[in-house]
């Protein structure tokens, strides 16, 4: 988004009272930050698929949880962004920056 012009800090100057969110597999930054993120392979590195199948055969999960999940959190925290900046006078906005494995 960057090398088009179209991440937060580059949108904010025209409009301060932006709310931007970003999914990603592992966020902008660190060693994983450029790796794709798919749930089948979230859910396997991270355990999700340990709880499921049997201890020897591990299986996906009948449906994209990590998916699923994510986009419900992105969903809460852009509201509560919206919110924030509803009851602030100054009105300014946020950048919300989920990841498959956290949400900040």
């Amino acid at each position: 988004m960057k090398r088009m012009g179209l991440d937060y800090e580059d949108l904010k100057t025209d409009n301060p009272g932006l709310v931007y969110c970003s999914i990603s597999g592992y966020g902008p930054d660190g060693p994983w930050s450029t790796l794709p993120g798919y749930d089948v392979v979230i859910a396997g590195t991270h355990g999700l698929m340990s709880i499921t199948g049997t201890p020897d055969e591990p299986a996906k999960v009948g449906v994209a949880m990590t998916d699923i999940v994510t986009g419900t959190m992105a969903n809460g925290a852009i509201l509560a962004a919206l919110y924030d900046r509803d009851v602030h006078p100054e009105g300014t906005g946020q950048r919300v920056d989920c990841k498959y494995i956290t949400c900040d």
